[in-house]
């Protein structure tokens, strides 16, 4: 948790609830965020629109690492608005997964794979090698083992010298 925390620094969350039936009234309340977000060099990860339904979803990254998220949602009779500051960072990233790794293992994660793995099933198709040389085809049976030096070259026959008249 402690490392969770570091890497999730804040997380603010509003509510507004039974808006009027006016649609326009939620893209009136979600509007100056938007602004925001365009003055503050937000990137729109997603937008969302299914009739009055409404996701929008934005990042902030800097040096690498995921500094913010803001989530717009909304059902037309409610908007919800969450802010998240963080520091998704590579580094913090191994941090997390490493350590949920280790809670993993200490409580029997091990055991389910190795579980999962011996009730997986692997089916081993052979399929037929065709091994050309020389513009020829030839068969798997004739091809060379492999690691095996390919045959040399045959040495050209020298010319024959000059008759002088």
């Amino acid at each position: 948790m402690q490392i969770a925390g570091n890497v999730i620094r804040e997380v603010r969350v509003r509510i507004y609830q039974e808006l009027p039936d006016d649609a326009d009234d939620a893209q009136r309340l979600y509007k100056p965020f938007d602004e925001q977000l365009r003055a503050g060099n937000w990137e729109t990860l997603a937008r969302v629109r299914n009739d009055e339904d409404v996701v929008r979803i934005s990042a902030i990254r800097k040096g690498g690492a995921l500094q913010g998220i803001f989530i717009v949602a909304s059902d037309g009779e409610s908007v919800a608005l969450v802010n998240v500051v963080c520091d998704v960072s590579p580094k913090n990233v191994k941090k997390l997964t490493s350590a949920a790794t280790k809670v993993g293992l200490e409580n029997g994660l091990a055991q389910m794979i190795e579980s999962q793995m011996k009730n997986l099933s692997v089916t081993v198709e052979a399929h037929p090698t065709i091994v050309i040389r020389n513009a020829t085809v030839a068969t798997p049976e004739a091809a060379p083992v492999p690691g095996s030096p390919a045959a040399p070259p045959t040495a050209p026959k020298p010319a024959s010298p000059p008759v002088e008249k």
